[in-house]
């Protein structure tokens, strides 16, 4: 027993030499070249380097750079890969525990590196307002506030699939006809991503505000570009803030006595309709 306990000993002491000195930022290049290849987007990285966790070895990527299809500059200030605990491995597709941070927020979950990759777990304190940086319609909607996101989706050909659970406050979003942005205190829901819609709303989108609360539902669909998706919502609001009222009706939002009106909502995000 004391040979046996000598000799994984020593195996694990080689082992962790060998994470602590691993001269990364030779293979830096080399890194830089295969995460290019999996995003189809260029990748540079500011600095590579091995840590030692209670769960194993692990790389940390520092000042992760890289550009979306649409060309917006996304920088990550550190991510942190390891291992990850999963039964992907039986299946010979590698899994790999992430976290990561930027000034947009911070990731943590399993990344499934396969021909479609995957990932499941969380975004949170996701600074909605960074969102315009993205381009397109994103670029055009005035959005603010912190949304915590988590689900399961996998990067397809024809976009992402899987379903989210979205969960944000302390914000406010720009309707188009009103002149004002509506602040909201929480909005909360389900999407449903793929199949033949860009989405759908799985639960029912509910916001609450000084100003309007109401309901979402309805779904989005695929287009070439996000601003070009057709629009087929339905909105169910009840107005707490009277003096609102003459702006909603400009926009073409009638409400009925006790402040209460359904909304549907077309076209598309760079020309929306309300009826």
């Amino acid at each position: 027993m004391r040979f046996l306990a000598a000799g994984a000993a020593a195996l694990l002491l080689t082992a962790l030499l060998v994470v602590v000195n691993f001269p990364y930022e030779r293979v830096r290049g080399r890194i830089e070249q295969i995460l290019s290849a999996r995003l189809g987007a260029p990748v540079e990285l500011g600095g590579v380097e091995g840590r030692l966790t209670p769960f194993g070895p692990a790389v940390l990527l520092r000042d992760v750079r890289t550009r979306t299809r649409g060309g917006s500059r996304v920088e990550l200030s550190e991510v942190r890969l390891r291992p990850a605990w999963s039964l992907a491995w039986l299946r010979g597709v590698p899994a790999l525990h992430l976290r990561a941070s930027s000034p947009m927020g911070r990731a943590r979950g399993v990344l499934r590196v396969e021909s479609e990759p995957g990932f499941r777990g969380e975004i949170r304190d996701l600074r909605l307002e960074a969102l315009a940086t993205f381009g397109g319609a994103l670029a055009e909607l005035p959005l603010d506030g912190i949304a915590d996101l988590e689900g399961n989706v996998r990067a397809t050909a024809d976009g992402p699939e899987g379903r989210v659970r979205i969960a944000a406050r302390d914000g406010s979003i720009g309707v188009p006809g009103i002149p004002v942005a509506l602040p909201f205190r929480s909005l909360e829901g389900v999407v449903r991503l793929g199949g033949d819609r860009l989405l759908e709303i799985a639960d029912a989108l509910a916001f609450d505000g000084p100003m309007l609360s109401g309901t979402v539902t309805g779904s989005v669909g695929r287009a070439p570009r996000l601003e070009q998706a057709r629009l087929d919502l339905r909105a169910e609001l009840r107005l707490r803030e009277p003096g609102l009222a003459p702006a909603l009706s400009a926009a073409g939002i009638r409400l009925d006595r006790e402040g209460r009106g359904s909304v549907r909502i077309t076209g598309t995000p760079a020309r929306v309709g309300i009826r």
